[in-house]
């Protein structure tokens, strides 16, 4: 680096009034630095390391609980339904997915991801500057209700665009650099956006993954017709969003994709009788002593061996490879199938591609922006381990519903399923630690309720990092110099539980 007398005084003076120093100065300071990047107020490519523990809210397996196991069944009837895998359980998450994501790539479940080969494929839909309140009306009954959001995704979504773009990138660069390092070698991410953020978001990949591992922009046509969006008379329609491909190195599972062959090439392969010899429609094009030669040097076929030749073929290579402009896969419809109608919501044909194409049957896929689960509704019917997580809990109340459906459809199909399992990370859920078994004899349930009362305060612990003791009334346990107190299960922490803490404080 070599400053001359006058730039060196110049650098000095914009740092003792406090402003910021031009950009010609961050080059000449910084030569190392990459000649263009991304850059933000508060840039920083520190990410957090927490690790929070995870609570098991429930295991659902439901086809096995269903009653109907055909009793009615002779006794050597086989019974054609599918059932679980044993082995990794799928998982779905609620919680804010940059704790998850620290939680998984530095805690205990790392290793079970490691044992089953680690993700190999992550698909995410992080939420566009919308101006949206993430609002929505459900259906119950025959009611309409207005669902508000909670207080989490207010916060979030405060979070992510409360500073406009800046707090967007920084947001989804701190996730985008936990799931690189929560991906296999072999791994690969594709990231949906549209033309709010696809600009930001190709720069922050590049430099998180690296120019080298970019694979493809897909431009997916959502509309089939003239619909689309147009912010105002002046400008085109917008029909398409992008999809940003990228791996984590050279050796990226890759599993070329295919669509049928155009009308027009089938047309091509017709053929013609022509004294009794089947000529092919494309060879139309070719002078007669061309067609001669490539006979000669066994490149085409003319007779019926050629036509059965050729027809092997055609059977045996359903289309042409996939290019990376998609227009055969439209949005989904008002009453479609699988419309569970929440925002947002993708087709089920989009993620099927992508999850073939990039990975293979018994891989991890993953989605921390989970949406409506189409990503692990796709992913469960090809055969794939799944882990989704959300942070609105209508988000996984929809997921939840949505996954069983699709157990009882593999179920009833006679193929297999795997169970799963819904956690929180970050937001305990109080009353599980309350339910007491009521059939329980009084002293059995007062064991268990004390019993219950130990775990709901080692997990709090756990999740704050401290360290549990006794010998205290109201103190739990100590984080460095400092006591922990911990409220009652079951209640609020009252004025009279705060009294009780200061008492204790002042007596010891």
């Amino acid at each position: 680096m070599f400053l001359n007398d006058n730039e060196k005084r110049d650098i000095l003076k914009y740092i003792e009034a406090g402003k910021p120093l031009p950009e010609k100065y961050r080059f000449l300071l910084f030569a190392d630095k990459q000649e263009v990047e991304l850059v933000w107020n508060g840039k920083t490519s520190e990410v957090t390391n927490v690790v929070l523990p995870f609570q098991v809210i429930e295991q659902v397996d439901e086809p096995r609980s269903e009653k109907e196991v055909k009793l009615q069944q002779a006794l050597f009837d086989v019974d054609p339904r599918g059932r679980q895998i044993k082995g990794w359980t799928n998982k779905l998450i609620w919680g804010d997915n940059k704790l998850i994501l620290s939680s998984l790539k530095n805690g205990p479940l790392r290793q079970e991801i490691q044992e089953q080969g680690g993700i190999k494929l992550i698909y995410i839909d992080p939420p566009f500057d919308v101006g949206a309140d993430f609002s929505m009306n459900i259906e119950i009954g025959e009611e309409e209700f207005t669902k508000k959001p909670g207080v989490l995704e207010e916060l979030a979504y405060r979070d992510t665009w409360g500073k406009g773009a800046d707090s967007f990138i920084a947001m989804i660069y701190e996730r985008l650099s936990l799931m690189r390092d929560l991906l296999a070698e072999d791994g690969s991410i594709y990231v949906h956006c549209d033309w709010r953020v696809n600009s930001y978001m190709r720069l922050i990949l590049d430099e998180i993954f690296g120019k080298n591992n970019f694979r493809n922009e897909i431009s997916w046509k959502k509309s089939q017709g003239a619909r689309g969006v147009s912010a105002g008379l002046k400008n085109y329609i917008r029909l398409q969003d992008s999809i940003l491909f990228y791996s984590k190195s050279e050796g990226n599972i890759y599993n070329n994709q295919k669509v049928p062959y155009a009308e027009a090439t089938l047309n091509m392969f017709k053929y013609e009788d022509n004294g009794g010899r089947f000529r092919l429609n494309i060879l139309r094009n070719y002078s007669e002593s061309s067609i001669i030669a490539m006979e000669r040097e066994g490149r085409i076929y003319t007779d019926e061996k050629g036509k059965k030749h050729l027809k092997q073929y055609l059977d045996g290579n359903s289309g042409v490879s996939l290019p990376d402009i998609w227009t055969d896969v439209p949005t989904l419809g008002a009453t479609g199938r699988e419309n569970v109608e929440y925002p947002t919501q993708k087709p089920e044909a989009l993620l099927e591609r992508i999850i073939k194409a990039s990975s293979n049957e018994e891989d991890i896929v993953a989605d921390f922006f989970g949406g409506s689960g189409t990503t692990l509704a796709v992913a469960e019917k090809l055969g794939r381990k799944w882990i989704g997580s959300d942070l609105g809990k209508f988000s996984i109340h929809t997921t939840r519903k949505r996954m069983i459906g699709v157990q009882r459809e593999l179920a009833k199909a006679g193929k297999d399923f795997r169970a799963f399992e819904i956690l929180n990370l970050g937001k305990y859920e109080r009353q599980l630690f309350v339910g007491i078994n009521p059939n329980l004899r009084e002293e059995d349930k007062q064991k268990q309720i004390t019993q219950k009362e130990k775990d709901f305060v080692a997990l709090i612990l756990s999740a704050y990092k401290a360290e549990g003791f006794d010998g205290f009334k109201t103190f739990h346990g100590k984080k460095n110099s400092r006591l922990v107190a911990i409220g009652p299960i079951n209640l609020p922490v009252s004025r009279l539980f705060v009294d009780a803490v200061i008492t204790e404080s002042v007596e010891k």
